[in-house]
């Protein structure tokens, strides 16, 4: 009890609790400011090489090398692959020479001298038709004085039409010759053609031996070892390449969003990709943000109805080959 009795007395002791006001409340106060918001909209999208080329092998030929490390970067008419070019280089010395012998068979028939030897003949018996005219002309006058037999003067006769009848044939036969050069002229030019197309075949087959890259970019693997045979009743791949630099991002736009879009294109809110430059951005999956910049530069002219959407297309500098095709 004396415990409880100096306890109380102790508190009985003490000073009143008074009120005491809070301190005003901090307030935070900025200047207000109006500007312009750009509207951003997100997307999946899909990235895809700006261009996929596969290798193939346009000849039938055991593959003998391979010119490049699978994975590298290659670049545009860089040798990849050489198919065994013996057989073909044999194929381009047959037609060299066929090429040749016709060449041979045109120059022949360009100085061929049948035109002059006909005309030459044709004028020789021309002379001796006159004569034999003459002949019987002078028989026939000396039988008006009695001075030639019936019989000279049917030989006369005779003569000149033999030689009527040559000169007939010779002229039959210097038309012929013109005909004949003419004729031979264009089938020996046809030949040298014709053998100049094979050779021109010939050449780019022997050419298809020599694979060479279209583009610069990344290559896959070989997907054929040196020594199988290439070629054969199929173009076979060989490998692909795959320029990353720049890339495609492909992107599924709502037709609402598209809708939305033309009207901010028609009231002049927003630029048309097709004359101006519309920014987009781009983030990987495993990025903060959207830290690659580009530009659309396609859109599909129509909505798909099974989905409801169109596709647009952005472009992207990838010097860096940060962003990887197929993401």
């Amino acid at each position: 009890m004396a415990t409880v009795s100096t306890l109380a007395l102790g508190l009985s002791c003490a000073p009143a609790n008074t009120y005491q006001a809070p301190p005003p409340a901090e307030v935070t106060v900025s200047t207000p400011i109006q500007k312009s918001v750009k509207t951003y909209l997100e997307y999946q999208g899909e990235t895809r090489a700006v261009e996929t080329v596969d290798l193939r092998a346009r000849v039938k030929g055991f593959l003998v090398e391979r010119k490049f490390e699978p994975g590298a970067i290659v670049e545009k008419d860089q040798l990849l692959f050489v198919i065994d070019e013996k057989p073909f280089q044999v194929r381009v010395q047959e037609a060299e020479a066929q090429v040749a012998a016709a060449e041979s068979t045109l120059k022949k028939a360009e100085s061929s001298k049948a035109r002059e030897v006909a005309k030459a003949q044709l004028a020789l018996d021309q002379a001796s038709l006159l004569l034999a005219k003459i002949e019987e002309t002078r028989q026939r006058s000396l039988a008006s004085r009695n001075a030639a037999s019936q019989q000279d003067i049917d030989r006369a006769e005779a003569n000149q039409k033999k030689s009527t009848a040559q000169v007939e044939a010779d002229r039959a036969s210097l038309d012929q010759a013109l005909a004949d050069y003419d004729v031979n002229i264009l089938t020996a030019k046809a030949a040298v053609a014709n053998a100049q197309a094979m050779l021109d075949n010939a050449r780019i087959d022997l050419s298809y031996c020599r694979v060479t890259s279209p583009i610069r970019g990344r290559i896959t693997r070989n997907l054929v070892d040196v020594g199988n045979l290439v070629g054969d009743g199929q173009a076979t791949i060989l490998a692909s390449i795959i320029a990353e630099d720049p890339i495609y991002a492909y992107m599924s736009v709502s037709e609402a969003d598209l809708l939305r879009f033309r009207r901010m294109v028609a009231d002049g809110s927003r630029p048309d990709f097709r004359k101006d430059v519309v920014p987009v951005e781009l983030g990987m999956s495993d990025e903060k943000g959207f830290p690659h910049a580009g530009r659309i530069d396609y859109a599909d002219p129509n909505v798909d109805p099974a989905t409801g959407t169109i596709q647009a297309r952005g472009v992207f500098p990838n010097s860096d080959r940060r962003i990887v095709p197929g993401a």
